[in-house]
C-alpha cells in the first residue's frame, strides 16, 4: 500500500473515510478498497483540491495518527460531518498544505465529542467551517471534548447562521477543554457564541 511517513494514504475522491480501533474502510489512489488497519497512521487526501467534496471522515474508536493534505470538503445535507471524532477516540492531527473542512448545518466543520480528543498540529492551512455549530469542537447541542493545538494556521468559524463557538461548543454547548500552544489562530462564532470557549 501506498504510504507517507509509515502512513497508509486514502483518497477521499471515492468515499468516505472510516477509522476505528484496528478497522479501517478507505480507497487507494487507484480507488481500491483499502481495510487493512495500519498502527503508524493514515494519510487522508484527495487528487484535486480545488474540487470540493461531498465525502467526510469519522474516527469512532481506538487513537489514531492522521494526516490530512490538501483537502477540500463540502457537505450538502444537514446532518453530514466533515470530520468527526466520536465516543472517547483519540486523534492525532498533524495538518498539511491547505484544507478546507465544511460540515453540514447541525455538524461542527471538525467535530469533537464530549469525551473524545484532538491534537491539531503541523505546518499547514486548516479552514474549518459551521452553519449553526462550532468550527471545530461541538456539534448541534453539545459541548466540545479535549482539544489541544500546537502549530498550524488555523481559521476556524463557527454559527455563520447560528450561536455555535469558533472553537469549542456547539449551539447551547459548553466549552470543554481546550489548550493553545501554539500555531497562528483566528476563531470567529456566532451572534452568541465566543470565539473560543462556549
Amino acid at each position: 500500500t501506498n504510504a507517507t511517513g509509515g502512513r497508509t494514504v486514502l483518497y477521499l475522491d471515492y468515499g468516505d473515510v472510516k477509522i476505528g480501533d484496528g478497522t479501517v474502510s478507505g480507497y487507494d489512489a487507484d480507488g481500491k478498497p483499502v481495510t487493512e488497519p495500519n498502527p503508524c497512521g493514515y494519510t487522508v487526501t484527495q487528487s484535486n483540491r480545488l474540487k470540493a467534496l461531498n465525502k467526510g471522515i469519522t474516527v469512532d474508536s481506538g487513537t489514531h495518527d492522521i494526516e490530512i493534505k490538501n483537502l477540500n470538503i463540502a457537505r450538502n445535507s444537514e446532518n453530514d460531518s466533515a470530520f468527526c471524532i466520536l465516543n472517547s477516540s483519540s486523534v492525532r492531527l498533524t495538518v498539511s498544505g491547505k484544507n478546507r473542512l465544511a460540515s453540514g448545518t447541525y455538524r461542527a466543520g471538525v467535530e469533537i465529542s464530549l469525551k473524545a480528543s484532538l491534537t491539531i498540529e503541523g505546518g499547514g492551512i486548516l479552514y474549518a467551517q459551521s452553519t449553526i455549530e462550532a468550527g471545530i469542537g461541538g456539534g448541534n447541542g453539545h459541548s466540545n471534548g479535549t482539544l489541544t493545538i500546537k502549530s498550524g494556521t488555523i481559521y476556524a468559524t463557527g454559527g455563520i447562521d447560528g450561536y455555535g463557538t469558533g472553537i469549542g461548543g456547539g449551539s447551547s454547548g459548553s466549552g470543554g477543554t481546550i489548550t493553545v500552544n501554539g500555531g497562528n489562530i483566528t476563531a470567529v462564532g456566532g451572534e452568541y457564541g465566543a470565539g473560543i470557549g462556549g
